[in-house]
């Protein structure tokens, strides 16, 4: 049983994929990465678009790489494999949840796992200051909400395995 972990944003070029990249850098720091599935899709993402080049940028000044990231629209099979789903806004909780009902239990804000409630709201468009400020706001929150990440994908992980 390999948990998976999926994060959603609006168009899959800034913020989900900055997440995946937080979450897959944690897990290898701690030798955790070959037990995890970790990955990213957007709402209404554009498939095989690249990560902006300011999200880029910003990533690559705190020591992530984004250059190969290609966007993914959210899909069935997508949410249906997650075992957890780490959402950037209310809206985007609303829409996974009213799309698959079945899975709403699985959708969370990414602030909720480090015991906050608030939007990270889209850098899309913006000077690159911007997605600095969102950069390291999703970092100190996949940091902050590491074990949290962990412990509800894998409870839902061993959930979904008993149901199956």
């Amino acid at each position: 049983m390999m948990p998976r972990v999926l994060f959603v944003c609006t168009g899959n070029i800034c913020r989900s994929p900055m997440a995946e990249a937080v979450l897959r850098s944690e897990l290898h720091a701690r030798a955790a990465h070959d037990s995890w599935e970790v990955g990213s899709a957007g709402v209404k993402a554009e498939a095989g678009a690249a990560a902006t080049d300011h999200a880029v940028q910003a990533m690559d000044e705190y020591g992530y790489a984004l250059h190969d990231h290609r966007a993914r629209r959210l899909t069935r099979a997508q949410v249906e494999a997650a075992d957890l789903i780490l959402v950037m806004t209310d809206r985007h909780k609303e829409t996974v949840s009213r799309r698959y009902p079945a899975h709403a239990h699985k959708v969370r804000l990414l602030s909720e796992m480090s015991g906050q409630h608030f939007d990270v709201g889209d850098p899309y468009g913006a000077p690159l200051l911007q997605y600095r400020s969102t950069a390291a706001q999703i970092i100190q929150l996949v940091r902050e909400g590491y074990a949290n990440i962990l412990r509800s994908a894998r409870r839902n992980a061993r959930q979904g395995a008993r149901k199956s």
